[in-house]
């Protein structure tokens, strides 16, 4: 295609625009810096995803596309290049957003019904007790033997052994959590999110998407580069 010649065509001129070249390099195309293998390698993959992403998204009319964290850094910036820069189409596409988020937080913002919250509790980890709490509740300083907080803990699946050693802790947990979630349900607000917005994401469940969804009490859709389109994939099947 004249699009594939296109982008030959650069690459050639990138790596190849002196007659000895390859004689230098014994006929060989190396890359000598990370700038020489993203502009011939992931540039070209990138530009391509983004391509899609706008056509995709001016098909589903939608007004406002929300990168999510943290793959969706760098996109974000990509894309407001490709449509300011290099399309000069700014009005007439999409609006981007970096969304911060994480799939521990979307969690706690979806986490108001109770079932919400044995999920979080039990969403997978592989650590010591002590490790969790810190982790998923930031609790770095609370009461308990020394052998409950090297006791090892595997989720899904040890949820009951779980339930027990929280008990002592569980109503602070769930103020801390509730705390977090009005927290980031005002910076959600502040986004701007509405029924014409979409996700975007590399890959592959859609988690992220799930939760936001939950919390935001919305059906938005999401863009992936790569996707489970599974039956198993519960975020697919809703």
């Amino acid at each position: 295609s004249q699009t594939e010649s296109r982008v030959m065509g650069l690459i050639i001129q990138k790596m190849a625009n002196s007659p000895f070249a390859l004689n230098q390099k014994k006929g060989k195309i190396l890359f000598e810096s990370p700038e020489d293998f993203g502009y011939c390698v992931y540039g070209n993959v990138i530009n391509s995803f983004l391509i899609w992403l706008l056509t995709r998204a001016k098909q589903e009319k939608i007004e406002q596309l929300l990168f999510v964290a943290r793959d969706g850094y760098f996109l974000e910036k990509d894309y407001r290049f490709l449509v300011e820069e290099v399309l000069m189409k700014k009005e007439a596409c999409p609006k981007s957003c970096y969304l911060l988020t994480s799939r521990r937080i979307a969690m706690i913002a979806a986490s108001e019904a109770e079932e919400s919250f044995e999920e979080l509790v039990n969403f997978p980890f592989g650590g010591t007790f002590e490790e969790y709490m810190d982790v998923r509740f930031g609790f770095k300083d609370f009461k308990t033997s020394e052998q409950n907080r090297k006791s090892y803990i595997s989720l899904p699946g040890e949820l009951e052994k779980l339930k027990y050693m929280i008990k002592p802790y569980l109503k602070q947990i769930k103020k801390t959590i509730a705390d977090e979630r009005q927290e980031y349900l005002k910076y959600l607000e502040s986004c701007g999110i509405k029924k014409d917005s979409a996700f975007v994401d590399t890959w592959f469940y859609g988690n992220t998407q799930y939760y936001l969804n939950k919390a935001l009490k919305s059906n938005l859709i999401g863009f992936y580069f790569a996707v489970n389109l599974s039956s198993q994939n519960r975020c697919c099947a809703s």
